[in-house]
């Protein structure tokens, strides 16, 4: 049943026409379920216009769908990342990939991080980024399914970063962006997600190496086609995901509890691991 809602109410197929630059909750078969309900999200549809998101992508996923060698794709978005003008080759032959690639894609909702919660993973520019940061990127937020244990190879990724006002924005309110507090109704099921309590102003993220003190937060927010102005990093997943997540899932569920003072939260799913 929850699969066959999302094919139906939020997976949905892009428009011939391409990827909407605005919500328009007439267009029943390209508003997601997740963004039909504005009303609903006034406190994250109102963020600040200059807020910095991280999204990750799969680059296997993204080679594949513009029919590019994974290797060539991996090179081109090398180099471009290390020129913040985007102006060699490489650059335009990527841009090139992003789009045949975001072509392909549905208008399921998009998960983000805030770059706030993540700026320390990274360094000053890609040649000084601290070992391993790939790694701790996933474990931040919460990608349990980027997991070379299970692939038994590394796992290629690009790393975009973007501020708010780059997305759509609902045709009747400008001010507006279609970004929500993620729920299980706009994903599929993962022992890696915990929703947010009501009354929570963002989605937070399980950790999973439960070693942070404070938990990112997180977003989901409608489509937007990422583009090589966007691209932020580059590099490879090699750590594999610990097998048993059930004491980043306590860390999660204490966290929330303390933070919104409900004790009982979640009691009746996660009671087990208390």
């Amino acid at each position: 049943m929850h699969n066959e809602y999302l094919e139906s109410k939020v997976f949905l197929d892009q428009p011939n026409s391409g990827a909407p630059q605005y919500v328009d909750l007439g267009a029943f078969d390209a508003c997601p379920e997740t963004f039909r309900h504005p009303d609903d999200l006034t406190m994250m549809g109102d963020l600040e216009p200059s807020l910095e998101l991280l999204r990750v992508e799969r680059a296997q996923s993204i080679a594949g769908a513009a029919d590019v060698r994974l290797t060539d794709l991996m090179h081109w978005a090398h180099v471009a990342s290390l020129n913040p003008r985007r102006e060699t080759s490489e650059a335009k032959v990527l841009d090139v990939a992003l789009k045949r690639w975001a072509s392909t894609r549905d208008l399921r909702p998009v998960f983000v991080g805030f770059w706030e919660d993540l700026h320390e993973v990274f360094g000053a520019d890609p040649e000084h980024d601290p070992l391993g940061w790939e790694d701790n990127l996933r474990d931040r937020l919460g990608l349990s399914h980027y997991d070379p244990g299970v692939t038994a190879r590394p796992i290629p990724i690009l790393v975009f970063k973007y501020d708010v006002r780059s997305i759509p924005h609902y045709r009747t309110r400008e001010r507006t962006r279609a970004v929500a507090v993620p729920s299980v109704l706009d994903g599929r099921i993962s022992s890696a997600f915990c929703p947010a309590p009501r009354g929570l102003s963002f989605g937070r993220v399980v950790d999973l190496s439960a070693s942070l003190y404070v938990l990112g937060r997180e977003a989901v927010h409608a489509f937007l086609p990422p583009d090589v102005r966007q691209l932020f990093r580059v590099g490879e997943v090699r750590g594999p995901v610990s097998l048993d997540l059930s004491r980043a899932r306590l860390w999660h569920l204490e966290y929330l509890r303390d933070e919104m003072g409900r004790a009982d939260y979640a009691l009746g799913t996660d009671g087990d691991l208390v």
